[in-house]
This record gives C-alpha cells, structure tokens and sequence, in this order.
C-alpha cells in the first residue's frame, strides 16, 4: 500500500485539471474571465425543487449546484437546461469537486459520491461515521474528504477505497485547501493542520486555542493563509514560519474564508458586512453594510469583486476605489458567486441564477 501511496504522489505534467470551491484548489476565489462591469441582465434562471445551497461550479460548459433536498443538479452553461440529476438522499450543502470526467461528491449522509460528470451516474461510494459539508479535495489520485466524525478520509479515487485516516479531536467541516502538494484543514479545536501526502504525516501549523466552529479550509497566496473563525476573526498564518502574521476583527461572525488575490483580502460576515483588507498588513481599506443574513464567499474577476448579501442582492464593487460598480435584484438573500465567460452564477433561494 506505502508503495502505490507513494506512486500516487508523484507529480506529474500531465494531471488533470481539478475544479472544485474558489475555483482552484487553492480556494482564493478569482477566476480568470472578463469582468463584469456594467449593469447585468439575467441570462437565465433555473428554478430547484427546494432551497439552492452553496456555489454553482461550472465545468466543460456544464454547471453543478446542490440543494438542501439532497438533488445534484447539472445544467448547460448557454441555457439553463438541465443535462440530469443526482439524488444522494439527503441534504447537500455544497456542490462537487470535478476532474479528469468525474464529480467528487459529499454529503450530510456521510456519503462520498463518485459519479461520472457527464451522465451523473454513480461510480463509487465511500461511507463515513458523520455528516460532511463540502466536497472533497482531489490530488494526484486521492480525495481528501473531511467529516464530522472528527476523521479526515483520504481515498482512492479509482476504487473508491480508504488509503488512510487520520483522526482530529474535534469536528471537521471542510474542504482541504492544497498549495504546493500540501493539504491544509482546520477542525473545529481552532487548529490549522498541514499535511504531507508523501509520508501521510501532519503537523499543527497553528492554533487559536479556542474551541468555535471552522467552515472553511484557508484561502492560500504566496505562503500565506487566510482563515477564519466563526468569531469574527481572519487571521493571515505565514505557512512555512507557522506564525500569525495579522489578524483582523469584524463587527459580527465570519463564517467563510477571504477571497484572495494578493494585494487585497475580501470576505463578508454573517450580517452581509463586506470588508476589503490589505492583504500584506490586515489593514481595512474599505467595508460595505448591507442587510440580511448570509453565508457566502466573494469573488474576484480583475478589478472587480462580487458579493451576495442576505437583503437579495447581488453587489459587483470596483476594487481600487470601493465605488459600487451595479447591484443586482435576486429573489431571496444571495449566495456564494462565481464568475465565468463573462458570467456571473449563483444561487438564491429555489433558483440558479446566471447574469451577464
């Protein structure tokens, strides 16, 4: 097994592509499309049978959007139209991580699912003790999938079979972060954890020392990580030197990570209160309060940044000046965006939405 462990790890030229929360696996939520500046119109709207969850991925001109009634949906990126459908049973939170024509699928059932991306047809399942709230990451032939059973399951995503476990003293709730063939998780003990594939070993690369909630893997650019607790603290961790190199406290609970593209840090709190940071010092350059409660991600496209916030609007904010570029009208409070080919997608209330 250490053998063909080890083989697995190898880094290759030729890996797939994975697609997965943030848009990259290191989960800074830019996106390298053309941004949208002006007004939007809605392209089209697809509406779900109960409450749209987390964030559409879009892949191949296909995109993935989970409910809180247990449906995977997949659409065509041009129409809208729905291409099939997946039942896990229960609900879901998040949508899938995709590469190589397969989507990586977790579920509050305790459910890995691994099914072929373009029929939605089901490949493997792996079972886990507790419920998991994102999808697994993927590298180099292993799915990292964290569970509320306090285990991180690592497996083999060819025969959909452990290769390894290791167990945290507290709830994990998840998508690992991967930086350089690193894999970084946080559990709900406050303890960011790196951990090194090759030899399956981990390390606490730091601590809050405070016991709270932790929803999200660390957004990483250049060696720094950007995490948060549900506390209302971001802190930036120096990787390699293990310390904190700033933190930052909000007015009200931040329950995801920034998104992050070197010069600025932006994330939202719980009370749709919109912060952008420098991303050198935690110093606040500019904040936005809007109404509502919301749980959601920004995202970047050049000089432009885009949040949903809980009073049902869509915001899209110039950058360099903090001037409000347009907002758009949703039907109920707005979810985490995303941003491709020259495409805005996110999910509000029972609908996908896609504005350009």
């Amino acid at each position: 097994m250490l053998i063909m462990t080890a083989a697995c790890m190898q880094q290759t030229s030729d890996a797939p592509a994975v697609h997965t929360l943030g848009g990259n696996p290191r989960h800074t939520h830019v996106y390298d499309t053309k941004p949208v500046v002006d007004q939007p119109e809605p392209i089209w709207v697809f509406t779900t049978e109960s409450t749209a969850t987390g964030a559409p991925l879009v892949v191949n001109n296909v995109v993935y959007a989970s409910t809180s009634g247990g449906i995977l949906y997949a659409l065509d990126f041009e129409t809208g139209a729905e291409l099939w459908r997946f039942d896990a049973g229960k609900k879901l939170y998040n949508g899938p991580t995709v590469s190589d024509g397969v989507a990586y699928l977790g579920c509050s059932n305790g459910n890995v699912y691994a099914l072929n991306a373009a029929s939605g047809d089901e490949i493997w399942t792996y079972k886990t003790g507790g419920g998991i709230c994102k999808p697994p990451a993927v590298s180099n032939g292993l799915a990292y999938a964290c569970s509320h059973d306090k285990f991180l399951h690592i497996i083999d995503i060819n025969t959909g079979i452990v290769a390894h476990t290791i167990e945290e003293d507290f709830d994990l709730c998840c998508c690992p972060t991967i930086d350089g063939g690193t894999v970084y998780y946080v559990d709900w003990g406050g303890n960011l954890f790196a951990l090194d594939p090759s030899t399956m070993t981990r390390e606490n690369i730091f601590s809050t020392n405070k016991e709270t909630k932790w929803f999200t893997a660390p957004s990483i650019v250049d060696d720094i990580a950007y995490f948060v607790d549900y506390d209302s603290v971001l802190y930036a961790v120096n990787t390699r030197a293990h310390k904190s190199v700033w933190k930052f406290t909000a007015a009200g609970h931040i329950s995801r990570a920034p998104a992050v593209d070197g010069r600025v840090a932006r994330f939202s709190t719980a009370g749709s209160h919109f912060y952008t940071l420098d991303a050198a010092t935690g110093r606040k350059l500019w904040d936005v309060e809007t109404t509502g409660t919301v749980y959601s991600h920004p995202a970047i496209t050049g000089d432009v940044v885009y949040f949903g916030s809980g009073d049902s609007h869509l915001y899209a904010y110039d950058i360099p000046t903090g001037d409000e570029l347009w907002r758009f009208k949703a039907e109920d409070a707005v979810g985490t965006p995303v941003a491709h080919g020259g495409t805005i997608l996110f999910c509000s209330g029972k609908g996908v939405y896609a504005v350009k």
